[in-house]
């Protein structure tokens, strides 16, 4: 049933099985050779502080998390972008940003963007 991978998957807070390709090259998480991304976190500051954050609306190809709050109360985002090939990527968004959203087009491709 979809409704428990999503459940799954929104309990830990991470997109499962998708990558970024390169129709997608602007997705936060960068590209790498010989590999893709696995997963997504977003996080509610350090990702050391473990404040893992749900999207706010998620189903199963789609979702977004609304983030100006956390900018608001003097905060920021950073997401955490983890590799089939087990290594991470964190970016710091330091910059405001109001929401992040994905898509998932199939196993291996999704986008994940940030405005």
């Amino acid at each position: 049933m979809w409704w428990n991978k999503l459940v799954f998957i929104l309990a830990t807070a991470i997109i499962s099985g998708c990558s970024t390709t390169s129709n997608h090259s602007n997705s936060i998480c960068p590209e790498r050779p010989n590999t893709y991304v696995k997963a997504i976190g977003v996080y509610d500051g350090p990702i050391a502080d473990l404040a893992l954050l749900l999207p706010d609306e998620a189903s199963e190809t789609d979702g977004f998390w609304n983030l100006a709050y956390v900018y608001d109360a003097g905060r920021t985002v950073n997401v955490r972008c983890q590799y089939s090939d087990k290594t991470n990527l964190d970016i710091h968004l330091e910059q405001p940003v109001d929401q992040c959203r994905f898509q998932i087009v199939n196993e291996t491709s999704t986008i994940f963007r940030c405005r």
